[in-house]
């Protein structure tokens, strides 16, 4: 059906004549008769007031099915998601890719399009050329959405991810003004867990406090590594080794059954930044005794399982585990750390030859 037949059947249902629509349009009758024989199209600023008068959406008149839009949409998103969760991640942006093709204006694929080009490792053999045809598709992406979406969802997912990479191409400014622009007071969850009840409040408690507490302390790495204008450290080497410390006393006492799942990341980088020091001063048994800490929470993160949930007191029964492990092998990653120079003054010992072949087993 052309949008002049659309715009007879609809002008017929509400009992209106030619001459009656041409005058609201201010238009001739004739003008109208050409619409619904199909000889010519109304004119894009006519839209809205047909819209307005027929009581639908431009939608509606221009034959687009908004719920089966919506639909296919949510079937490309859910498609690409489980890739992704699958470790699949080209074959996600593939699926997204060409689902923007087909809905060029779908933010919600756009969103997903750039989180999943943000998260991509590179590989092998790509060029710089490559890797910047990538950011600037993201930016693209980025843009768009800020320029159009009215879904606070998506926006503040693009927001958060826009002011990561602003920075690397260019536009810190950009990000500094996105970041500022950010409303403080409660967010989403947090509003939730107050007005929800019972079952419901415990779980989005609980989450919350899980989410907060493993980004505020998982950040003690990088604040240790802080440094004035001038570029100078902000800590010495015995305070950030204290820090260190702390973030690792910290996380075993949240984690009190020693289980972390997905979390064993956070310790596993602070036992390899203490371990750095050491190194750099020459003390073996404390280079080796945190890298073989760090080695564990490797493994464990490498060897949980996509339905593992925690266990310990304050997070009992969050679903903790994930696809992740090949695209964030810590036992790979550790295995790369573990060859560098600083290490070769305990190469040949037998814990750090150990702890190596190891990491090799869960290596990918």
């Amino acid at each position: 059906m052309t949008i002049g037949q659309r715009i007879k059947k609809l002008r017929r249902e509400r009992d209106i004549t030619q001459e009656q629509l041409a005058e609201y349009l201010n238009l001739s009758a004739s003008a109208v008769s050409q619409w619904e024989c199909g000889r010519v199209m109304p004119d894009i600023s006519q839209l809205p007031l047909l819209a307005n008068l027929f009581e639908v959406s431009a939608d509606v008149l221009l034959g687009i099915d908004v719920d089966s839009k919506t639909k296919n949409i949510d079937e490309i998103h859910r498609t690409a998601l489980q890739a992704s969760q699958e470790g699949r991640r080209d074959e996600a942006i593939g699926i997204l890719r060409e689902g923007l093709r087909q809905y060029p204006d779908s933010f919600k694929l756009m969103e997903f399009l750039v989180s999943e080009l943000r998260c991509r490792p590179p590989k092998d053999g790509e060029t710089a050329e490559e890797l910047a045809a990538y950011r600037r598709q993201m930016e693209m992406y980025l843009d768009r959405i800020l320029a159009g979406c009215t879904d606070d969802t998506i926006r503040s997912r693009a927001v958060e991810t826009a002011c990561f990479l602003y920075p690397e191409i260019g536009r810190y400014d950009d990000a500094v003004r996105l970041a500022e622009s950010i409303p403080e007071g409660f967010t989403r969850r947090e509003m939730l867990s107050f007005l929800y009840t019972g079952t419901k409040q415990y779980e989005t408690k609980r989450d919350d406090i899980l989410g907060k507490f493993s980004n505020s302390i998982g950040d003690l790495t990088d604040l240790a590594e802080s440094k004035y204008d001038n570029g100078t450290d902000v800590f010495t080497d015995d305070e950030k080794l204290r820090l260190y410390e702390k973030q690792i006393a910290m996380f075993a006492m949240y984690f009190d059954d020693g289980r972390y799942l997905y979390h064993a990341q956070y310790p596993k980088i602070a036992h390899l930044a203490s371990a750095k020091i050491h190194a750099e001063r020459g003390d073996r048994e404390r280079t080796l005794y945190h890298l073989e800490q760090a080695a564990e929470f490797a493994v464990e993160f490498v060897t949980m399982k996509e339905d593992d949930v925690l266990t310990s007191l304050l997070s009992r029964g969050i679903p903790d585990g994930g696809a992740w492990q090949e695209e964030h092998n810590q036992a790979q990653w550790m295995l790369e750390t573990c060859a560098h120079p600083r290490y070769d003054f305990i190469r040949g010992d037998e814990r750090f030859r150990h702890l190596v072949e190891n990491l090799k087993l869960y290596a990918k």
